[in-house]
């Protein structure tokens, strides 16, 4: 009875629980879109929606299944538990039969043989909102007999978990000049742009961990057409933190040296193969699958990485290493193949600037200078980057401000390098003054006009003695009342304050008209002159003043310029 039992259990847990298996069948392999191989119980992590028809997304797998070594006649079914689906469906098509479902579960696909060596599984999740699907896959090898046919099971193939994710995984976000999406909760991978390739150019450092949305985020991967197309990048650094690379991320793309630094083991997969330099940093253990051919190799580490036979294509470039570590080289799998050993690797330790933040007016340069110690280091040239070029660009440690903004303006030497924190403020506003100097008549007006650079702005206007001249601003017009005989400074800013200010000195004069010396011609004048015409007292009359037609005598005529003139506002012999 107790046997009955266990084996009745065992036929559960093999029908129910497909990932709960030991001994596993390697005749049949999960490949992805791209023919490589994935690795059994691996997660894939797909994203990117697609429009499927009027109204409804799908996002595919692109996971397929291929015979390595089965016979073509062999039966397979493909077992999926549905872990999470927060909305919408998931659909598997395999091999000849298609499953749909809604809900969480487990369940399997009818038995067939495969219609070629490599069949797509067509695998995907149709999306009705953002959210998650997360599906779990095992093939399952088995054998029909009798009639009707029955199916047994014959042995368990390998697992993956594919992880559907739409919403803000989808979204690409911007950190210091480098694309990213998110891959996990905290996770992400470099991409490009979105709206092109060639999205890079120049030094490239990809850090190891970013800042998003006040998160910290590892970045584990380069995603598929990440640097397509980029035909002049200079120099690219890539953290050991890196474990995947997409076959096709350098499709088209010119690297002229590639950095790996960090701290462990480098297998993320291959490098661009028409670099000239590969640098490999003193934390790197061991690096497998490069596949690439530099003409210079510099490894700083005293031990020399552990490496396979993928790592590099041929044996042709000229090696660099320590002093010190020349024997081991000479004596270490694979790196002993090289026929050019040179003795003369010396990492290096810092990189410096005396500037570690700078503020910049917009327009302007600065020139900061970096150091690398010690100074024979092989190479001391360094390299420099901005992590925002709107903001500020660099050039031989030139930097040009571009735009109100913030930003890292990056030495680097190898994986060593210093920064110095960039802030574009706006160049101060100048003001320009169309006349520097002005006579004006008490009670008179006198107009000035105001240019400003290298941007318009909004003025304030002030005088040194408003007993004597007031300015004011009408409808972006500068006015300047003259009040009484003397001079006043007139000065116009900006409205803050931060501008560059310009000054007109304004006169108030009175050679004509101020009969009775009070600073003023008005209504006064004209009755002191009448009185003095009268009585020929002089006592209360500045007798140059009263002369208002300046022809040498004081007589009604001169009343009657006087009068015209405080109508007019304009005297008869003014040019």
């Amino acid at each position: 009875m107790g046997r009955i039992l266990a084996i009745l259990l065992y036929s559960i847990i093999l029908a129910s629980v497909p990932m709960w298996s030991q001994d596993i069948d390697n005749s049949f392999v999960f490949v992805d879109e791209e023919g490589e191989i994935i690795a059994d119980g691996a997660t894939v992590v797909r994203n990117t929606a697609e429009q499927y028809d009027e109204g409804t997304e799908v996002i595919y797998s692109g996971i397929s299944v291929l015979n390595v070594s089965a016979p073509v006649n062999q039966l397979i079914r493909v077992h999926f538990s549905i872990k999470q689906i927060d909305n919408g469906s998931y659909q598997i098509c395999f091999p000849i039969t298609c499953n749909t479902s809604t809900e969480v579960g487990d369940f399997v696909t009818s038995g067939g043989t495969l219609m070629s060596d490599l069949q797509d599984i067509q695998s995907a999740w149709f999306p009705t909102a953002d959210g998650t699907c997360i599906v779990e896959l095992q093939i399952e090898l088995v054998t029909k007999s009798g009639f009707p046919p029955t199916v047994s099971h014959q042995a368990w193939g390998r697992s993956m978990t594919l992880k559907f994710v739409k919403g803000e995984y989808h979204n690409i976000y911007c950190f210091n000049g480098i694309y990213y999406y998110k891959t996990g909760e905290n996770t992400v991978s470099v991409t490009f742009n979105g709206d092109s390739y060639n999205s890079y150019h120049g030094n490239i450092i990809i850090p190891e961990t970013i800042e998003l949305e006040g998160n910290t985020y590892t970045v584990t991967a380069i995603a598929n057409n990440a640097f397509k197309d980029c035909l002049d990048i200079n120099s690219l650094s890539i953290p050991v933190t890196i474990s995947s690379i997409a076959k096709n991320t350098f499709s088209n793309c010119s690297v002229n040296e590639v950095i790996i630094y960090g701290t462990g083991d480098w297998q993320a997969g291959e490098l661009p193969i028409n670099m000239e330099t590969l640098y490999i940093c003193e934390g790197i253990t061991s690096i497998e699958g490069l596949n690439v051919n530099p003409f210079l190799i510099y490894s700083y580490s005293l031990l020399p990485p552990v490496c396979d036979t993928n790592t590099f294509k041929d044996y042709s470039a000229i090696l660099h290493v320590p002093t010190t570590g020349t024997a081991s080289y000479f004596m270490a799998p694979y790196w002993c193949n090289f026929a050019s050993i040179m003795s003369d690797a010396i990492e290096p330790k810092t990189v410096s600037m005396i500037e570690e933040t700078i503020q910049l007016e917009k327009g302007k340069q600065l020139h900061l200078i970096a150091t690398v110690n010690p100074s024979n280091s092989t190479p001391n040239n360094v390299k420099w980057l901005s992590t925002n070029q709107d903001v500020a660009l660099v050039q031989n440690g030139i930097v040009t401000a571009e735009s109100i903004g913030e930003c890292d303006i990056i030495a680097f030497c190898a994986d060593k390098r210093a920064v110095c924190h960039i802030s574009v403020i706006p160049a101060p506003v100048t003001i320009t003054l169309d006349k520097h100097e002005a006579n004006v008549l008490p009670n008179h007006i006198v107009t000035l006009v105001a240019t400003c650079s290298p941007v318009s702005a909004e003025l304030s206007v002030s005088s040194s003695d408003n007993n004597i001249a007031i300015p004011r601003i009408i409808n972006g017009t500068i006015q300047v009342l003259g009040l009484k005989e003397g001079i006043a400074i007139i000065t116009v800013n900006t409205a803050d304050g931060n501008g560059i200010p310009d000054e007109c000195e304004v006169t108030v004069y009175t050679e004509h008209g101020d009969v009775n010396s009070d600073g003023y011609v008005n209504i006064s004048d004209v009755t002191t002159l009448i009185d003095y015409l009268l009585s020929g007292n002089p006592s209360n009359i500045n007798l140059t003043s009263a002369d208002c037609n300046s022809n040498g005598n004081i007589t009604i005529s001169d009343v009657t310029t006087l009068i015209d003139f405080l109508l007019s506002g304009t005297w008869p012999f003014d040019t």
